[in-house]
């Protein structure tokens, strides 16, 4: 009859088993049933021993490598239109407007008058004067009127409106019209309905001429008018 091992003989050949079989025995009797769940933390891990092969499609939400840069979407409907712009009620003070002027007509005899609008288009806080530069005045001479500039780049002070004449034909120099230098003018300006000459309303004024004989008569030039 075979002996039997005793207890000291199977527990020295267990012992032998586990020295030799090391970490692989161990791993092969644990599995995840016997972890309990949310038990282990970041400190029973290795650091770096994870890969991103090991949580994919295992974890939601983790980022992979940043791709490349899509294309520019479509443009977005235009949004819509602001509303106006301030309109304002008064031309502020020092601000100039510039402009043309021209009188023509069909006199039939001479001291016909001929008159044409001048609408600043904005209206100043007071009413400006008006000084006309003839033809032959000198830049000093409309200068020092109040129209510090010329036909082809009119200019006027604060509360002047300055009509720069640049041509005419058949028209008469007037007893009751006076340019810049003094001298007697061809054009000049009046304030409706029938202001006296020189003068102009907070929105414009009238330029007017007379006939020096009978037939095709005109008057032209620039003008500039800076608010008061």
């Amino acid at each position: 009859m075979k002996p039997r091992p005793s207890l000291f003989t199977v527990l020295a050949a267990a012992a032998v088993l586990l020295a030799v079989s090391g970490g692989s025995y161990a791993a092969a009797l644990i599995t995840g049933a016997d972890v309990k769940d949310s038990s282990l933390t970041g400190k029973d891990i290795k650091d770096k021993s994870l890969s991103k092969k090991d949580f994919k499609g295992s974890v939601a939400g983790l980022k992979g490598d940043t791709g490349a840069t899509g294309a520019p979407g479509a443009q977005g409907a235009p949004g819509a239109q602001g509303p106006a712009g301030p309109f304002p009620d008064v031309l502020p003070s020092g601000k100039t407007l510039t402009g043309v002027y021209s009188v023509t007509g069909v006199a039939t005899a001479p001291q016909q008058y001929f008159d044409s609008p001048i609408s600043f288009g904005f209206r100043f806080a007071a009413a400006p004067t008006v000084v006309t530069v003839g033809i032959d005045d000198t830049a000093g001479e409309a200068a020092a009127a109040g129209c510090p500039g010329t036909a082809n780049d009119p200019k006027a002070a604060p509360g002047k409106v300055c009509l720069y004449e640049m041509g005419s034909e058949n028209v008469e120099r007037d007893s009751s019209f006076v340019e810049s230098d003094g001298d007697l003018a061809r054009v000049v300006g009046y304030k409706p309905p029938f202001g006296a000459f020189g003068t102009a309303t907070p929105s414009g004024t009238i330029a007017e001429v007379y006939s020096a004989a009978a037939g095709n008569l005109f008057n032209n030039g620039t003008w500039a008018a800076t608010s008061p």
